[in-house]
């Protein structure tokens, strides 16, 4: 629902709309007809609903999940690298090189750009530990660092659920 706010355009999500952002989320291909049916809409407005959350920039894209150890990436690890230099140039310089590759799933600072936080995949402990030498030990950037080898995952969902 359109909603306006002085002479701006503000998108304010009901239940249903919730509703439909958790159902999607869950499964990304639910067809219109059942995801209708499952937030009590007829198949039309549901649509309507549905494009609405995407043109506004609330749904961004939809993905597949896939298994990384089915596809030979064996090690999971978070590396936290504290920085020497908090310019965000210099960062910008920095994450630009590691969110190229392939095995680095995700990368973050933290609070004035003094940590960066890596999530990264590999087959074996030796691409790791190539990755780690390539990217972090080398870096000038990089004051120090700790590297947590995952052992096990309780919960990988990205899943947001906008319910109160």
């Amino acid at each position: 629902m359109l909603v306006l706010y002085g002479s701006r355009m503000a998108f304010q999500l009901d239940s249903v709309d919730n509703n439909i952002l958790e159902l999607v989320q869950k499964n990304g291909r639910i067809t219109n007809v059942e995801l209708a049916e499952a937030v009590g809409l007829s198949p039309p407005p549901c649509l309507r609903r549905l494009r609405a959350l995407e043109t506004n920039g609330i749904i961004t894209g939809y993905k597949a999940l896939v298994n990384k150890q089915k596809l030979g990436y064996n090690i999971s690890a978070i590396i936290v690298a504290k920085l020497l230099v908090t310019k965000q140039e210099t960062i910008n310089d920095m994450t630009s090189k590691l969110i190229q590759l392939h095995t680095v799933l995700s990368c973050y600072t933290t609070l004035a750009n003094s940590e960066l936080i890596i999530s990264v995949i590999s087959k074996n402990i030796d691409t790791y530990e190539e990755f780690i030498n390539t990217y972090v030990t080398s870096d000038k950037n990089i004051e120090s660092f700790r590297a947590y080898l995952i052992t096990q995952s309780f919960k990988n969902d990205e899943v947001i659920c906008n319910k109160s």
